[in-house]
């Protein structure tokens, strides 16, 4: 109580078409969502989900002034902004 808290953003972002296509499989071979359901047709409704938060979704950008962490292709590039205190930076590392 009384102390300020700070907020931390966390996004990851993946570009590799191999390396989403392999959590897409994992994505459906394990949720109940595609229980029974053929796997390509599977694949095909997980894209379109995909394809609405792709619409919707805002990056975090440098000018919101936000402290922030941005993992790219699970972790071949982190890109951090603003990160201050201790708790942070051991998070940043976990990344």
């Amino acid at each position: 109580r009384g102390q300020p808290f700070a907020l931390f953003f966390v996004e990851t972002v993946c570009t590799d078409e191999g390396l989403l296509r392999s959590n897409m499989l994992t994505k459906i071979r394990n949720s109940p969502d595609y229980v029974g359901m053929d796997e390509e047709l599977a694949l095909q409704d997980l894209a379109r989900r995909i394809s609405h938060y792709e619409a919707i979704y805002e990056e975090v950008a440098e000018e919101e002034g936000l402290t922030y962490a941005k993992v790219l292709n699970v972790a071949a590039q982190v890109i951090a902004s603003r990160l201050h205190g201790d708790l942070i930076f051991t998070i940043l590392q976990l990344l």
